[in-house]
């Protein structure tokens, strides 16, 4: 239950008196009304008097649409999807905002395993540079500088050891 010295939260906020003399502050007014019925409605939820389906309306018709954050989707969203509707129901002792976290990687995982593809299409390009360029000529770092450093970059990008001079 939400907790207030004295009387209820949402009852104080309902008495809440202040001079409405500028259009904001009638609209902050208007909205703390808004917010007053969302914690009565919240309040009658914990106290198990009402359904959930009138706290929902409550909170929506104060924040609007815009305010609720959406369920994160994803592959792994949707695997941990039992988990985390497990947990909101009380099933699960796991921690809320670790779950919340993994959902949210779940939803970078389409772009993890993009950026995959390309870092492999990369290393694939850099072999063929290697096996296409690589020679004892290209490695002479006197004779062909820009080469040998080319050659030198690519050899440590691909965690290779420079080849020993002949």
């Amino acid at each position: 239950m939400i907790a207030c010295p004295g009387q209820p939260m949402h009852a104080q906020l309902m008495r809440c008196g202040f001079p409405l003399s500028t259009p904001e502050r009638v609209a902050f007014h208007e909205h703390l009304g808004w917010v007053a019925r969302a914690l009565a409605a919240i309040d009658a939820v914990e106290a198990k008097a009402d359904s959930t389906a009138g706290e929902l309306e409550a909170i929506r018709a104060c924040i609007g649409d815009a305010g609720i954050p959406a369920r994160a989707s994803g592959p792994v969203a949707d695997a941990c999807r039992t988990v985390l509707d497990g947990y909101e129901a009380g099933w699960s002792a796991l921690d809320s905002e670790m779950l919340a976290r993994l959902v949210r990687l779940g939803d970078l995982v389409p772009a993890i395993l993009a950026d995959e593809a390309r870092l492999m299409l990369a290393f694939g390009a850099l072999r063929q540079m290697l096996c296409a360029f690589d020679s004892a000529e290209h490695r002479d770092a006197e004779r062909h500088r820009q080469a040998a450093a080319a050659l030198g970059a690519v050899y440590r990008v691909l965690g290779l050891r420079w080849p020993a001079s002949a």
